[in-house]
């Protein structure tokens, strides 16, 4: 009997806070603060405050909409969600329902290449942010839940993708490859463990490639790991289902990461249970022609994938940099500066960006600068790679430019080459069993002759240099 072969199609709703100064329907700050201090009757919902639609985060969210290839609708109809919660002060969330701002839209999936099929974006206000018992520290009958209002208006694009992903590994890769978008577009930040970006999923399992199963959406995913663990954990609670003969319910679920298991939260709603209808206080209304007319600066991570994968690097380094754009934009300036990228890499990403997070510091525009001024130095001769990272680790450490490090430490009047020789000679000659063990095959004692030697010159001459004239004496012998 042949075994049943199980399908797997999974689907996410992204709502990424877009990076405005204001509010999206009035002029409070979206700058962090006291609990309730960025609050007016707009975004708590007082009766008679009238919403007024932000116009960057217009200009952010078609940004965004272009990037993924959709089309721009450019009537605006804004909508009520009526629903109940304690962070929802007005008893609805101003939204967009139809039409959204984009629709059928897709993204490249920057590793694998993958295109996924993007159903709709559309702008909306964030809810407040409530605080639970283990987060107030307050339990059993004293116990309570705390509601901070500040988050309350925010904007959102809120992305929804058709279920085109088939494992978690490919999830990832999606989220990943959208958060790293929004950031090269300077759209949003999109710092998920600060809320930035919040990624619910929708998930079915089916025995036929081209049918859906009953879709589960899963909630209370902060980290790409809490996703990738929360899908593989509900694949395998429905396939199980499917071989049992137990039913599944169209629910929503959150993940436990105590337990590593989804919960059941609520049996899952249909947009009828919104009853959404017209926002009345915001008449629909025309894109201005300079909002549409907004052109997004960059819109494939996967060409952008293939240039560091042909940089020769390693290549779990290649994925980290094109996630990552502050990384990449300061490679491709060294780059541009001449700098050969497998020493970039080294240099930036290795050792001043490794040596400055042991320090608890973090990147700054200058150290792109101590990479161009490093490599000329190794250009010019008058230092190597192992003298380079001395540098760095010092001029980190005593919070100085590499440049005062180099003049103080390593520039000295330089050394002839038969200077140099004649040090070596005298190495050598204090060193005769050691010479007459290389001499008779035991190569393995260079490495203690050539410490010998870079210790006499005190880093004043490069490894390179020090070990071909070694190389040369000792044939000499």
């Amino acid at each position: 009997m042949k075994a049943v072969e199980y399908y797997v199609h999974i689907g996410f709703e992204v709502h990424i806070r877009l990076a405005t100064k204001t509010k999206m329907f009035c002029s409070c700050s979206t700058e962090e603060g006291e609990p309730n201090t960025h609050i007016c009757p707009v975004c708590l919902g007082y009766p008679g405050a009238l919403p007024v639609p932000n116009k960057e985060a217009f200009k952010y969210a078609i940004k965004m909409a272009k990037a993924l290839n959709g089309k721009i609708n450019k009537t605006v109809i804004f909508a009520r969600k009526n629903y109940f919660y304690p962070d929802l002060p007005k008893g609805y969330q101003i939204t967009q329902h139809e039409p959204p701002l984009m629709e059928d839209g897709y993204l490249v999936l920057a590793e694998s290449g993958k295109k996924i099929r993007i159903i709709r974006l559309h702008v909306e206000e964030d809810a407040a942010k409530t605080l639970y018992d283990s987060e107030t520290g307050r339990q059993g009958e004293n116990a309570f839940l705390m509601v901070d209002y500040n988050r309350s208006g925010v904007p959102l694009a809120e992305i929804v993708s058709y279920p085109d992903i088939h494992d978690p590994d490919e999830g990832v890769e999606y989220l990943k490859t959208l958060q790293a978008l929004a950031r090269y577009l300077g759209v949003s930040e999109a710092n998920m463990e600060k809320g930035e970006m919040r990624a619910d999923v929708n998930i079915s399992v089916s025995t036929a490639p081209d049918k859906l199963g009953t879709k589960v959406e899963i909630k209370n995913m902060n980290s790409f790991k809490a996703i990738h663990d929360a899908l593989e954990y509900e694949i395998q609670r429905q396939i199980h289902a499917l071989e049992t003969g137990e039913t599944i319910y169209q629910e929503t679920r959150m993940w436990d990461e105590a337990s590593g298991k989804t919960l059941v939260m609520r049996r899952k709603e249909t947009s009828d249970d919104y009853r959404y209808f017209p926002e009345p206080d915001i008449p629909p209304f025309e894109l201005e022609q300079e909002v549409i007319d907004i052109e997004p600066e960059f819109d494939d991570l996967h060409k952008l994938y293939k240039e560091v994968n042909s940089w020769n690097i390693d290549e779990k380094k290649v994925g980290f940099i094109v996630y990552s754009p502050e990384i990449y934009k300061a490679l491709k300036y060294l780059i541009e500066k001449g700098v050969p990228p497998k020493f970039a890499v080294s240099m930036y990403l290795d050792e001043i960006k490794g040596q400055l997070e042991k320090s608890g510091l973090s990147l700054e525009d200058r150290h792109k600068d101590w990479v161009v001024y490093l490599h000329k130095l190794i250009s010019d001769g008058k230092i190597d790679n192992s003298i380079a990272k001395k540098i760095i680790r010092k001029a980190i450490s005593q919070n100085k430019e590499p440049k005062e490090i180099y003049e103080a430490e390593f520039s000295g009047p330089s050394i002839s080459e038969e200077d140099i020789r004649k040090t070596i000679r005298d190495i050598l000659a204090k060193n005769p069993d050691i010479v007459q063990k290389y001499k008779d095959g035991k190569k393995s004692v260079f490495g203690f002759l050539m410490g010998q030697c870079m210790k006499a010159f005190g880093g004043k001459v490069p490894a390179a240099t020090v070990k071909k004239l070694l190389g040369e004496e000792l044939e000499r012998v």
